[in-house]
């Protein structure tokens, strides 16, 4: 995907060569939920990272992401002098995701949601700060939201 960035990311600095340009990572709070990648010395850790075990949808979305932290952060290692990569998470949102469960469990979801989930707008606010936020605060950081 940041391949595919290049040439709008050269333009930018074209345009701006005293600003550096931004990619904006939007990641969960889920990758908390990950199994362990790394070891303590940072390193990856591929025989467990590829160790069989059962298959859980949310257990593969949580390792996506935290990989994608670990990503987020080897770019803005290598490339900071020339851009600025950040993660940012929305906090849990008010989405449709609940529409794949089964009815009882989604009749209370649709109760409960507007009262414990941030709202669309709020979860943009977080992604909004990333993507505007001074390069010398946001640059390797993963901003999360205070409260819903």
């Amino acid at each position: 995907l940041l391949r595919r960035l290049e040439p709008a990311l050269a333009a930018s600095r074209r345009e701006r060569p005293d600003a550096r340009p931004r990619v904006v990572h939007v990641v969960s709070s889920l990758e908390r939920r990950a199994p362990a990648l790394l070891d303590a010395a940072g390193q990856l850790r591929v025989d467990d990272a590829l160790a069989p075990r059962a298959f859980s949808t949310t257990g593969a979305y949580a390792t996506a992401k935290c990989a994608q932290l670990a990503y987020v952060q080897e770019l803005q290692r290598r490339r900071g002098a020339e851009l600025v990569s950040v993660a940012v998470s929305p906090g849990v949102v008010n989405t449709r995701l609940d529409r794949f469960l089964p009815s009882p469990q989604r009749a209370i979801a649709h109760v409960l949601k507007p009262l414990l989930l941030r709202t669309a707008a709020k979860g943009a606010e977080t992604v909004l700060y990333a993507m505007s936020a001074p390069a010398s605060v946001v640059a390797g950081a993963y901003p999360r939201p205070s409260a819903p």
